[in-house]
C-alpha cells in the first residue's frame, strides 16, 4: 500500500481539488479516530493511532492553507462585488475543517499571504522528514492513494437530502447540489433563474422587482441583492456543514 500521495501535489490542484482532498483527509481522520475505542485492535494498530491522527491532522492543515493561498491569490483580481463570495469561503474553509493545531499556534488567519506561503514551505519539509515513518501505518489502516475509497466516504449523491423551512433557502440549496456546493454565487443564481424562473425571489429583491424578476440579472446588476444571495448562500452552506459534524458525531 503506497502512501496516502506524493507531499507538494497540493500546490497543482484546482480549488475543488484542493476541497476534495481536505474531504479525504477528513474521512481518514474519522476512521482513525474510530479506532480509538475498538480495544480488539492488534497492537501495532492500536499503539499507532495517536501517532497517526496527528499526522493526519498535520496534512489537512497543509491542504488547507494551500487552499487558502490559492484564494488569497484570486483576490486582486477580484471585482469589489465579489470580494465578499471570497471573504465568506474563508471563514466557510475555517469553521468546516477545524484543525487542533490551530487551538495552539497555527491559526491561518492570523497570517499573511507572504508568511502563510513560508510556513508551507517549513511544513512540507516537516511532512516530508515524517512520511516514511507513516507510510507503514497508512498501510495498516487501510489508508491509500487519494481518490481511493475510505470507511464512511459517503458521496453527496449519496447522502440524505437536507430540508430548509424556507422555500428560497431550499432552492438555493437545490442550486448548490445541482452546481456545486462551492460554485459561485453567479453561476448559482443564473441556475435558479433559468430552472425556476417563476418561484418567488426573497424580500431583498422586492424594490428591483419591476425591472427584473430574473435573479440572475439582478445579481449581476444590483449589488444590495447580490449581497443578499450571498448571505443566503452562505446560511446553507453553514447549515449543511453543522449538518454534516453532526452526523459525524452521532455516527
Amino acid at each position: 500500500m503506497g502512501s496516502l500521495d506524493i507531499l507538494g501535489d497540493e500546490e497543482t490542484y484546482s480549488e475543488q481539488q484542493l476541497r476534495d482532498k481536505l474531504r479525504h483527509l477528513d474521512c481518514c481522520i474519522k476512521a482513525a479516530s474510530s479506532c480509538r475505542s475498538d480495544h480488539n485492535l492488534p497492537p501495532a494498530k492500536r499503539d499507532g493511532v495517536e501517532q497517526l491522527l496527528g499526522f493526519l491532522h498535520r496534512r489537512e492543515l497543509f491542504a488547507r492553507a494551500i487552499l487558502r493561498l490559492k484564494i488569497y491569490a484570486r483576490m486582486p483580481r477580484t471585482l469589489p462585488e465579489d470580494m465578499e463570495e471570497l471573504s465568506l469561503q474563508l471563514l466557510h474553509l475555517d469553521s468546516a475543517n477545524p484543525s487542533p493545531f490551530e487551538l495552539h499556534s497555527y491559526s491561518l488567519r492570523r497570517y499573511s499571504s507572504e508568511e502563510l506561503s513560508r510556513r508551507v514551505t517549513q511544513w512540507r519539509e516537516e511532512i516530508l522528514k515524517e512520511q516514511p515513518r507513516y507510510d507503514v501505518l497508512l498501510g495498516l489502516f487501510g489508508f491509500g492513494q487519494f481518490g481511493s475509497p475510505l470507511p464512511g466516504d459517503i458521496s453527496t449523491d449519496e447522502a440524505a437530502p437536507f430540508i430548509f423551512r424556507s422555500p428560497w433557502l431550499q432552492l438555493v440549496y437545490l442550486a448548490l447540489q445541482q452546481v456545486g456546493v462551492w460554485a459561485r454565487y453567479k453561476p448559482l443564481a443564473n441556475w435558479i433563474a433559468d430552472n425556476h424562473p417563476y418561484e418567488p425571489l426573497p424580500s431583498y429583491c422586492s424594490e428591483f422587482e419591476r425591472e427584473s424578476r430574473d435573479i440572475g440579472w439582478l445579481v449581476a446588476n444590483r449589488a444590495k441583492v447580490a449581497q443578499g444571495f450571498m448571505r443566503d448562500i452562505s446560511r446553507v452552506r453553514n447549515k449543511m456543514a453543522i449538518a454534516k459534524v453532526g452526523k459525524q458525531r452521532v455516527g
